[in-house]
């Protein structure tokens, strides 16, 4: 038996927002019940077939290049504090598979480049260090 349509939309909008409630009002079911309607559509198991099986493709579609390019996108809109660089560079460095358990690589030879952040750097410091970091000096 295949999802209604506000079922349908209430997957797409929780694939987008994460939030129950939120994507139960986006998908036309009434605010004031809409909490619980939410609670109700994810106990669903033909609703968390779909939204497993649609994060599953969009997760097929990421590659590196592309996520690299997604954080760098959302790394310009941040404010540059210390916090943030540091956390970019992990995720980043997690993303190139520098960072973290990656058994893929064990029996690669990796050039991996050190790079010191002070977090005092300007922004166009840190696009040089990030520039280092990816190898595109």
């Amino acid at each position: 038996m295949a999802l209604t349509e506000k079922q349908r939309k209430f997957v797409e909008s929780y694939l987008v927002t994460n939030n129950a409630k939120q994507s139960a009002i986006n998908a036309g079911y009434p605010e004031k019940t809409s909490a619980a309607v939410g609670w109700q559509l994810l106990k669903n198991h033909k609703i968390l077939a779909e939204i497993d099986s649609c994060r599953t493709k969009l997760r097929s579609k990421i590659t590196k290049e592309s996520y690299i390019d997604k954080a760098l996108e959302t790394f310009e809109k941040l404010d540059i504090t210390e916090p943030n660089a540091p956390r970019f560079y992990d995720i980043a460095g997690k993303a190139l598979g520098y960072l973290g358990n990656n058994e893929q690589k064990t029996s690669q030879t990796l050039n991996i480049t050190q790079i010191n952040v002070s977090g005092n750097e300007t922004q166009t410091e840190l696009w040089e260090l990030t520039r280092k970091l990816l190898g595109n000096d």
